[in-house]
């Protein structure tokens, strides 16, 4: 295994030593796992081809994911969920597929207007 040392801003090492003890981790395990899930993950390939296909830095395809999170409404999400036995990603999705077909219909009911 190889260590690397990375130079951070003093706010950062805040929020970073504030979540280690929130996670009860260490810092190198914390960084480690956080790495490992942009890169390895499921949702990290995702991330790597939504990055490919824009041809931006992986960076500011997370960025943009987390800016796009920012905008939903997560707390009403979650009532609802928990009103329907689901965890908040199961939710999401759900949310979002009604959406895209309630969407698509009525697209369908302009074309014929």
């Amino acid at each position: 295994m190889t260590r690397i040392t990375v130079p951070l801003p003093e706010a950062v090492l805040n929020q970073l030593d504030e979540q280690v003890r929130r996670d009860a981790t260490n810092k190198a395990a914390f960084c480690s796992n956080l790495i490992e899930l942009i890169l390895t993950s499921e949702g990290g390939k995702i991330l790597q081809e939504a990055s490919a296909r824009k041809d931006t830095p992986l960076l500011a395809t997370l960025s943009d994911y987390l800016s796009l999170m920012a905008n939903v409404p997560t707390e009403e999400i979650e009532q609802l969920g928990l009103d329907s036995q689901r965890h908040l990603d199961q939710m999401l999705v759900y949310l979002l597929l009604v959406g895209l077909k309630v969407y698509k219909k009525r697209l369908e009911r302009e074309e014929l207007d």
